[in-house]
């Protein structure tokens, strides 16, 4: 799996998802200024981005993106994401740029396999490491 697809930042000053989504667009994605909210709020019509107790998985496939990444965020404190969810303690993002190759889908897919173990999303929300 490519290490510099992930982005991991911990700790982060945010308090809520309109925060996170201008910090992750324009302090994260390498001068690739996007209306992410705009984006997830697309997405989040299909379903909920919740996947465990304090943890989102806002997800997106895109022809905009110029490419995929995947951003762990731990805000400073517990956030409210929507009036549904409260107290997030974790934001894993993915971002797939549409038309990508089949082996960063695979990375992608094997990663998002591993959210299903609770002793990796409890690492996650625990690890001060900001590698993946």
């Amino acid at each position: 799996m490519d290490a510099n697809r992930f982005v991991v930042k911990l700790d982060v000053p945010i308090h809520s998802r309109a925060e996170l989504f201008q910090y992750v667009s324009n302090t994260l994605m390498d001068g690739e200024q996007l209306d992410l909210a705009s984006l997830m709020a697309e997405r989040e019509v299909n379903g909920s981005v919740e996947i465990a107790e304090g943890i989102v998985l806002p997800h997106v496939e895109s022809d905009v993106l110029d490419k995929s990444q995947i951003f762990i965020v731990r805000p400073e404190n517990k956030m409210n994401w929507d009036e549904k969810i409260k107290h997030v303690k974790l934001v894993i993002m993915i971002l797939l740029r549409k038309d990508e190759s089949d082996d960063v889908k695979r990375d992608i897919g094997q990663f998002t396999r591993k959210l299903a173990d609770d002793a990796f999303l409890e690492y996650l929300m625990q690890t001060d490491q900001l590698e993946i």
